[in-house]
């Protein structure tokens, strides 16, 4: 982000681990969770901007 000049509450993540999400959020970036092999928790879910399916969700989600 600081090589971008981007603030962190000016990003969004797109994430599919926990432990992603988990940075992301102790980061203060918020995120769209994209499980892949393992489902978010309750807690990363429930900080997510967005749990999507697949990445075709997260671009209908972005352009609404």
């Amino acid at each position: 982000l600081f090589n971008a000049n981007i603030k962190a509450e000016e990003a969004i993540v797109l994430e599919d681990s926990v432990n992603g999400c988990m940075a992301a959020y102790n980061a203060g970036i918020r995120y769209i969770a994209v499980p892949d092999l393992a489902q978010p928790t309750e807690e990363t879910a429930g900080n997510a901007l967005f749990v999507a399916k697949d990445l075709f969700e997260v671009a209908e989600y972005l352009y609404r």
